[in-house]
């Protein structure tokens, strides 16, 4: 999804709206969720977590087809296919 979409973590039940040209982890961090981070560009896996609900669009250059079935996402460069992404954080 190339638009705006909603990020809900799902242990502290916050939400942030994702714009068209920001990343997960930019949205996380402008709301005070300071999550790993190293490269920004989805190459070395530091910003990783865990979908816990809906369809990660994957862009990153590191994880392999096994790992993204598992439901893991590289926050830095990913985005989502459905509206709301609920992460495991």
């Amino acid at each position: 999804m190339d638009g705006t979409f909603t990020v809900r973590l799902r242990k502290s039940g916050q939400t942030v709206e994702v714009g068209p040209d920001e990343s997960i982890l930019t949205a996380l961090n402008r709301i005070g969720v300071h999550h790993p981070s190293s490269c920004w560009g989805g190459m070395c896996g530091v910003c990783l977590a865990r979908v816990a609900s809906g369809d990660p669009d994957h862009r990153d250059f590191i994880l392999n087809e096994r790992e993204r079935q598992s439901k893991l996402i590289v926050l830095c460069c990913s985005r989502s296919l459905s509206p709301v992404l609920e992460l495991d954080l």
